[in-house]
């Protein structure tokens, strides 16, 4: 559970740097195929890797994994509200850049 603490912290830093990578290339798309930035790519998978994390525990309690995953469930708040709030804000003062406004939209989807 302690790991799951410091996963928070680990997270928004992991937040933080993807959103300062999409600022400093001016929120460009991954691919020409994809419709949103690395931030998002980045981000989701640093969650899916914890979610990893979890699953190779191989915790048989089921009232325990409850327990991990509702504390997880915490982590995943956190991040992706670390995340619409600064891509609004960053909506707020794009207008009239069409391209940086339709991916920071696909980004929040």
């Amino acid at each position: 559970m302690q790991w799951l603490n410091e996963n928070d912290d680990m997270s928004m830093e992991y937040l933080h740097n993807a959103l300062e990578k999409d600022r400093q290339t001016g929120f460009q798309q991954t691919s020409e195929h994809c419709l949103f930035s690395s931030s998002v790519v980045d981000v989701f998978t640093q969650l899916n890797q914890c979610h990893g994390i979890i699953k190779t525990l191989d915790l048989h309690d089921p009232i325990v994994i409850a327990k991990y995953m509702k504390r997880f469930s915490v982590t995943i708040s956190q991040v992706l509200l670390g995340y619409a709030n600064p891509i609004r804000r960053t909506f707020e003062y794009a207008g009239g850049q069409d391209r940086i406004c339709s991916i920071l939209m696909n980004n929040i989807q």
